[in-house]
């Protein structure tokens, strides 16, 4: 996986230390399209829970224990909906739940999924749902 040889490269070459990783960015936003102007990974849960789980196989065949996180969705109703249709070995491999917000819509929802799953929580970014956030 390149994401798993980009962390190795600048780990060993470079010596710098990562201590998280995630696969995805946005994957259940509908406005990411070739071309565009805003980044994104649209993918649907089964293939987010891929993912994290060949990310996880390809840092331990590299030696390597980056914590990953997840689902770095566009808020938090996003995050459940993704993380919700996980594979419990993939909801495993997820260290942290990672959201994004651009205007609340169920923090409490995500705060009480990342409780259920023993994991920590992280708003990975933030805005006031004005544009440039």
């Amino acid at each position: 996986m390149y994401l798993a040889t980009v962390i190795s490269n600048l780990t060993v070459l470079d010596g710098i230390q990562f201590d998280y990783a995630t696969p995805m960015n946005e994957p259940n936003s509908s406005w990411w399209k070739l071309g565009g102007r805003q980044e994104g990974c649209p993918m649907s849960a089964a293939q987010q829970a891929r993912m994290v789980n060949a990310l996880r196989t390809e840092l331990a065949a590299r030696g390597m224990s980056q914590a990953i996180q997840a689902s770095e969705d566009t808020d938090q109703q996003r995050t459940i909906n993704s993380m919700n249709g996980y594979s419990a070995t993939a909801l495993s491999n997820v260290t942290c739940v990672a959201s994004h917000t651009y205007g609340a819509n169920n923090p409490s929802g995500v705060r009480n999924l990342a409780h259920s799953l023993g994991k920590p929580l992280w708003m990975s970014e933030y805005g006031m749902a004005t544009g440039p956030g």
